[in-house]
């Protein structure tokens, strides 16, 4: 498995279309197969803020993803609305309870 995590800062004036986009582009992302985790996060402190938790059965299910259609058209829908980005890849390193159960 492996993880990605996506911060985003958002212009002030775009936080709530962002909002919308995001939401749904994480709904369409989940529908993928190799898509296991898909986690939308706002920063309490700071609403324009948001921060990406997603699961990957492996290297191809993320490429699978970022060559689905709603995945280029999010990324040229908010464009323009993003000031800051930051991605990381990781590589879980052990199973949680969760995944236990």
């Amino acid at each position: 498995m492996i993880a990605l995590s996506v911060k985003f800062d958002v212009a002030p004036e775009h936080v709530e279309a962002f909002r919308v986009a995001v939401l749904q582009h994480a709904k369409n992302s989940l529908g993928e197969e190799g898509c296991r985790r898909f986690d939308v996060c706002i920063d309490p402190e700071d609403a324009q803020r948001f921060f990406l938790y997603e699961m990957y059965d492996d290297k191809e299910a993320l490429e699978v993803h970022r060559a689905a259609d709603y995945f280029t058209k999010f990324g040229d829908t908010i464009e323009n609305w993003v000031t800051d980005k930051d991605i990381s890849l990781w590589k879980l390193a052990s199973a949680t309870a969760a995944d236990a159960v």
